[in-house]
């Protein structure tokens, strides 16, 4: 019985450690990650969050507008991922910033929260150009987009929010994820949620995206989800979608398309959309 309660207290709590210290595809230490991947000319500017943490990214200046578009991965990923969303909006239409948040890509190694201290990372990023630009927009894509809605719920000022692939909340996008993995939500997911709260600091009461979106007032936000994310179902998108209701808010469901990859599916409807939604923010 000792060796059942044992296991009981130790599985959760290795699973909270893995998820708050989670591994990401690209870090600082691969070679040549420090080029200039843009077809055009772009540098890397080094930022540092409220609390300490030097996050990166790369500034594309346009030189032809007064709106700056701040583009945030996901989980996992780095500004890699979103390096193509500048066709048919840059240079015309904005400048760009591809930003890695903490403990991902080309910036520092810190806790991963979801979202929770990430919003420190958006808020860095946001003034270092609210004072260069007259339009600043920040386009999240699932922990971006999380990242992005806690900002603007900290208080940061912003002229629009893109959120793509968005969860319904943080404890449902850990059971979901733990469910891939074939590990029974009681006892198991109900204890790594316990221990994840105390490792890490996080309060998952307050990472409930409906509840954060239906705080948010006076800012356009354009929502973008696909039938086909098998990250976030769509009973969180309908929680979502309520959630802005009576709010100036654009909602786009796509037919195809991954999680974290709507662009990839949907390359033309998607950019003309997130252009007409920058213009008119």
């Amino acid at each position: 019985m000792i060796y059942l309660i044992l296991f009981l207290l130790t599985i959760p709590y290795l699973l909270s450690l893995k998820i708050s210290n989670a591994e990401t595809r690209f870090g600082p230490r691969y070679a040549g990650e420090e080029k200039n991947p843009l077809p055009f000319e772009a540098k890397l500017l080094t930022l540092t969050a409220s609390d300490g943490i030097k996050i990166r990214g790369w500034y594309a200046p346009s030189g032809q507008s007064e709106t700056i578009v701040i583009v945030i991965h996901g989980h996992s990923l780095s500004h890699k991922e979103n390096l193509e969303k500048w066709r048919g909006i840059y240079p015309e239409t904005a400048s760009f910033f591809f930003l890695d948040l903490r403990n991902h890509g080309l910036s520092d190694d810190a806790p991963t929260t979801y979202g929770y201290t990430e919003a420190y990372d958006v808020t860095a990023a946001v003034a270092r150009f609210r004072a260069e630009y007259k339009k600043v927009i920040v386009w999240g894509t699932s922990m971006g987009a999380a990242s992005a809605v806690k900002a603007v719920n900290y208080g940061l000022n912003v002229d629009g929010l893109i959120i793509e692939g968005l969860y319904g909340t943080l404890a449902e996008a850990i059971t979901l994820r733990a469910n891939g993995m074939n590990i029974p939500e009681f006892p198991l997911v109900t204890a790594t949620l316990f221990y994840y709260e105390l490792i890490s600091g996080v309060k998952l009461s307050e990472m409930d995206m409906s509840e954060n979106l239906k705080a948010i007032e006076g800012i356009p936000i354009l929502l973008l989800h696909s039938r086909m994310d098998e990250k976030t179902p769509m009973e969180s998108f309908y929680r979502l979608e309520k959630a802005l209701e009576g709010k100036n808010s654009t909602i786009a469901l796509f037919d195809r398309g991954a999680h974290e990859f709507i662009y990839e599916a949907n390359s033309v409807k998607y950019i003309d959309m997130v252009k007409g939604f920058i213009e008119d923010s």
